[in-house]
């Protein structure tokens, strides 16, 4: 059949190349539709891994008393390391050791004073020790 003998249309349908072209249309918007989610969930799934690789490398730093946890994802990403790999335990014992300056030091306020006894444990020794000298003492000569 040909166009001149092709049955006409129905009224209110539209010719079929300008339904297809409709079509394509839509086509080409749902596309572009998908181009763009799909670029979204992209850049949501990296900004959700850099969350938790934040946290885990903050956990790490405050397992091991690391002062910048800032710094020691640079150190990290420099070596290649993640912070859940085998390797970083090591790493951080070895970066302990190369500069503890990095590392929180444990200290407690004051300076370190030996154990001391009690005043109540030392004289009752004093006072045994006088009896005792008292009741070995010679007697005084008259």
């Amino acid at each position: 059949m040909t166009e001149e003998n092709s049955p006409p249309a129905a009224a209110g349908t539209a010719p079929p190349e300008d339904a297809f072209a409709a079509l394509r249309q839509e086509r080409d918007l749902l596309a572009a539709e998908k181009e763009q989610l799909t670029a979204e969930r992209d850049r949501i799934q990296g900004e959700l891994s850099a969350i938790r690789r934040s946290n885990q490398v903050r956990s790490l730093a405050e397992q091991h008393g690391f002062t910048d946890p800032d710094y020691l994802d640079y150190l990290l990403d420099k070596r290649a390391l993640a912070p859940e790999d085998a390797g970083t335990h090591s790493f951080m014992e070895d970066l302990k050791t190369r500069s503890p300056k990095l590392f929180r030091v444990d200290l407690q306020p004051g300076a370190p004073v030996p154990a001391v006894q009690s005043q109540q444990d030392i004289l009752p020794d004093r006072n045994t020790e006088l009896i005792r000298r008292l009741e070995n003492a010679p007697e005084p000569h008259r």
